[in-house]
């Protein structure tokens, strides 16, 4: 019987491999952090803390604008007298909290609007 000579190169790219698989170094494998809404980066206050949005919008295609109502449920992790929202281009015409009617202002440099309680919202 005549060897083959595609066993000699099998053998070798074999032991090469496994000798390279010895030599990586052995890394820890690792999932990413549980996800803390306290350490994501922005700028509104962390202590009230966004749980469920429900949206209702209707959008006026010839005008390229939106109308529309939003239900927010939070979690309050501490007592405060006012929830801050992003406001990008958007004028809020109401609010309530557990309806009752909140006071709004919005800051026209900047792009947030400040809703106050009728009293301080409680965790």
């Amino acid at each position: 019987m005549i060897p083959s000579r595609k066993q000699p190169f099998a053998h070798w790219a074999r032991n090469a491999a496994l000798i390279l698989l010895l030599a990586m170094p052995a890394h820890r494998v690792a999932a990413e952090p549980v996800f803390s809404f306290a350490s994501t980066p922005g700028k509104l206050p962390k202590t009230v803390v966004p749980v469920h949005y429900a949206l209702d919008l209707a959008p006026d295609l010839e005008k390229l604008t939106f109308a529309g109502s939003e239900v927010v449920d939070i979690e309050v992790t501490v007592p405060t007298g006012r929830l801050v929202l992003n406001a990008v281009d958007m004028t809020i015409e109401a609010a309530t909290i557990e309806g009752e009617a909140a006071s709004t202002t919005s800051a026209a440099a900047c792009s947030w609007s400040t809703i106050r309680p009728p009293t301080a919202a409680s965790g």
